[in-house]
């Protein structure tokens, strides 16, 4: 259900492998903004985003039959030089219920990873 758009990455030395200095991945896709209306299993290292509330869901994949989607939690960074992109904080599955043909017909929306 997502796609790429565009991805650059800059590493300190110049080198495919080296240190990462910078870097953006430019995804269309479809977003929500809660959890009610999926049953969602969530994975957030620091768990912040469930004590928050912040989160920004990526819908990656979805199995209509399964009533399944999988993708990404993201959260908005809050500085102005990054404005309008976000930060990849963890990862999604569950089940989407009768939801699932609503999420199929949001619009894809253009988000910025860094």
């Amino acid at each position: 259900m997502a796609f790429v758009d565009d991805a650059k990455l800059v590493t300190v030395d110049g080198s495919l492998t080296g240190p990462i200095a910078s870097g953006h991945i430019t995804v269309r896709g479809p977003l929500i903004n809660d959890r009610e209306h999926a049953r969602l299993s969530y994975y957030d290292e620091k768990d912040t985003m469930l004590q928050t509330n912040e989160a920004t869901w990526l819908i990656m994949f979805a199995h209509y039959n399964d009533q399944l989607i999988w993708g990404l939690g993201l959260r908005r960074i809050k500085s102005w030089s990054h404005y309008g992109c976000y930060q990849h904080v963890g990862a999604f599955n569950g089940s989407c219920g009768t939801y699932c043909e609503r999420y199929a017909q949001l619009s894809n929306e253009r988000v910025t990873i860094i």
